[in-house]
């Protein structure tokens, strides 16, 4: 039998829990950066700093910040080999991937060398497989989402296909990462960016009654600022932000939209930015609700559904990584 410790004291872990085989393994204690956190489950919560007082045969990670705590076990000396993850990212490892093999194309080519004769604006052509191409010729711009990024260029196609006019909207930004892929979508329309840039709101957690780790969400989404997101987009002349506790920094009363990304998780935000945004959104508008199916954010999919009956709108469902939920602007709720 082997003694383990788990890290993670959320959704992942309880998952881990209501399926591990006890005859196989004996739980040492669970780990957790949060110090205020003492028990889960009727075992001891210890903190990283703690690990060297267990003797354990293997540490299980089971939390979706993969990498993040790898990199804590780094910093306490655990031999990574006695590490185990119950969940992990396949498109992180696409993504290293992607990385050396242009690294591995840069020295074949030894194309470094041709930079020094180019224009500082040219991009250089690659052959990479349809699923690394993004337009750009650059692999190193890859999104984690294929499938949402991909959605998105294609919605962007329709739109403006259809001259269909309106602002763009993203609410829920944190580093921004799918910001960067919009930003270059929609390079050349409005770009409203709502956060509080410094993690959910008490509140909305608190009255979020689909949330089972209230303490933990708590300290999630922190790490960012407003200066971090702007210097990774490339187009900045169009980005406008609105930092603050949503809906309250909404003041766009003259502005229609086209595309409104929503990744706000809670229930209170996500009712109400689908209150606000698709009464504004011009016909044929899309509105991309992020996490709709996951299972760690259920009060996404119960403030969509309890709105959508409301207003007689159906859904379509979208493949990407956790499952969204996309909205038609149509003729029949266009008022």
């Amino acid at each position: 039998m082997d003694s383990i410790l788990i890290f993670g004291t959320g959704s992942v872990a309880n998952k881990l829990l209501d399926n591990i085989d006890y005859s196989k393994v004996n739980i040492l204690a669970f780990i957790n950066s949060d110090n205020t956190i003492n028990e889960f489950r009727a075992y001891d919560v210890i903190s990283p700093e703690h690990i060297c007082q267990y003797r354990y045969d293997y540490i299980v990670i089971a939390s979706g910040y993969v990498k993040n705590i790898i990199r804590v076990l780094q910093d306490q000396n655990v031999d990574l080999k006695k590490v185990v993850s119950f969940i992990y990212d396949d498109s992180e490892t696409y993504l290293n991937i992607a990385k050396n093999i242009k690294s591995y194309l840069n020295k074949t080519y030894n194309r470094d060398k041709i930079f020094d004769w180019l224009k500082d604006t040219m991009l250089v052509p690659n052959i990479y497989p349809a699923t690394m191409w993004n337009g750009n010729c650059m692999l190193d711009s890859f999104y984690k989402d294929f499938v949402r990024e991909q959605t998105v260029r294609l919605l962007s196609q329709v739109i403006n296909d259809k001259n269909i006019k309106g602002s763009i909207v993203e609410l829920g930004v944190f580093r921004g990462d799918f910001t960067v892929v919009i930003n270059q979508i929609f390079k050349s329309r409005k770009l409203f960016l709502f956060d509080t840039f410094e993690g959910f709101s008490k509140k909305d957690i608190d009255e979020d009654i689909t949330m089972d780790n209230k303490r933990g969400e708590s300290n999630k989404f922190k790490d960012t600022s407003m200066d971090f997101v702007l210097g990774r987009l490339a187009y900045k002349d169009n980005v406008i932000f609105k930092k603050g506790y949503f809906p309250e920094t909404f003041d766009l009363d003259l502005e229609t939209f086209s595309f409104v990304s929503i990744d706000l998780n809670l229930f209170n935000p996500v009712k109400s930015a689908l209150e606000i945004f698709y009464p504004r959104m011009e016909k044929g508008g899309y509105i991309l609700i992020s996490d709709y199916y996951a299972p760690f954010y259920e009060g996404t999919r119960k403030a969509v559904d309890e709105w959508c009956s409301v207003n007689n709108v159906s859904i379509i469902p979208v493949a990407d990584f956790y499952g969204s939920a996309l909205i038609v602007k149509g003729e029949k709720n266009g008022q």
